[in-house]
């Protein structure tokens, strides 16, 4: 498993390995039902329709949440969140970036005792830029004592972490037809205003580069919808495309282009040569 993300000052690589244990069925669909205080929310304050009474309708989901757990898998998760300078990615490429990571993480575990030797090669300069910050979840062990990680794979079994499983809607379990597709009408309400504020997090990391007025524009219209009790899918989406058209470099300049450094000499052109002599460098690719 990895992952990565960047902002202005750090580049962060999430990396893991799992050690799986067991996998729960749990009750089916036509046994599992509501408890006591979920279905009597469910009566009294679920009246009328999501449009009519999106207030009620929310208040269920902040207490009962979205979904629930049909399937799950239990194990334990080692995670190693690798934070590195982003100067250092200024004259590498996603690839090479990624092969420190994983090598990097190698590293770390064998250290621990979790793969055996290794001898993964790594950046030095990679090495000098970033920090680990390693967690574990599922049983308890010392990651620090010699063979950690190898004696914590052992007792994973006495105390497995819920690390992934099935969902299902957890309108399915409400029997009243009209109340049923108003929940469902809710969740994607609230999925929606959720995504509104990645948006506004996602416009606001791009303003801090470059305070541009289009940016500004685009904020404001996001804060603006975020208000809306009920969202339209289609006005979400249009919303989005004109941020990802506004921050998203166009593939014809990321794809056909090159970055080129012409030597030229002021007012005297034979100093250099007699010519302008081109240095270019294509885009760099992952």
């Amino acid at each position: 498993m990895q992952n990565t993300i960047s902002n202005s000052s750090r580049y962060i690589s999430d990396l893991g390995t799992f050690e799986s244990a067991l996998k729960a069925e749990f009750k089916p669909r036509w046994v599992v039902g509501m408890d006591v205080y979920a279905q009597k929310f469910v009566e009294n304050f679920l009246t009328g329709t999501f449009e009519a009474n999106p207030s009620g309708y929310n208040r269920f989901i902040t207490n009962f949440g979205t979904h629930n757990f049909t399937r799950g898998n239990f194990g334990g998760l080692i995670r190693d969140v690798i934070e590195t300078k982003s100067d250092y990615f200024y004259s590498r490429s996603d690839r090479e970036v990624e092969s420190n990571a994983k090598a990097s993480f190698l590293n770390v575990m064998s250290v621990t005792g979790s793969f055996g030797s290794s001898s993964q090669r790594v950046d030095q300069n990679f090495t000098n830029a970033s920090t680990h910050i390693v967690r574990y979840y599922g049983r308890n062990t010392n990651l620090l004592a010699q063979n950690g990680v190898s004696k914590w794979q052992t007792t994973v079994d006495l105390d497995p972490w819920l690390f992934s499983g099935e969902f299902k809607p957890i309108s399915d379990l409400i029997s009243d037809e009209t109340k049923k597709q108003s929940m469902e009408r809710a969740v994607e309400n609230y999925v929606l205003k959720s995504y509104l504020g990645e948006l506004e997090r996602t416009v606001a990391s791009v303003r801090s580069k470059a305070n541009d007025p289009v940016l500004n524009g685009l904020e404001a219209r996001v804060i603006k919808l975020k208000s809306v009790p009920v969202l339209d899918l289609e006005d979400v989406e249009t919303l989005s495309g004109d941020i990802q058209n506004e921050i998203t470099a166009p593939t014809w300049f990321t794809m056909n282009t090159k970055q080129c450094f012409k030597w030229w000499a002021t007012h005297i052109g034979t100093q250099c040569g007699g010519g302008a002599d081109s240095f270019c460098a294509q885009r760099q690719t992952a």
